[in-house]
């Protein structure tokens, strides 16, 4: 019976870890930011991402031109340039 409810432990503190695993940032330089899901911005006009580290409450934030990607779960953000353009 203590291996049942060992077991149940066991998987249930895994299932409250997989959200940060599942939300990252990859810096230009191949490092992984594990990031909280809700806690990611946008904001187009200065060009930022603002975010928030797992074991933290500040505001994070890093501009589009450091991070190659964001991966939210299943959605991927993604910046690039058309046409060698400065936008």
């Amino acid at each position: 019976m203590k291996k049942i409810y060992f077991l149940v432990l066991f998987l249930s503190m895994n299932s409250f870890a997989l959200p940060f695993i599942e939300s990252f940032i990859i810096t230009n330089d191949g490092s992984k930011i594990y990031i909280i899901p809700n806690s990611f911005r946008i904001d187009n006009k200065e060009k930022t991402v603002f975010y928030k580290l797992p074991n933290s409450n500040v505001d994070n934030k890093i501009k589009f031109k450091d991070f190659d990607y964001v991966q939210i779960g299943a959605n991927k953000f993604k910046t690039y340039r058309i046409n060698n353009s400065k936008e």
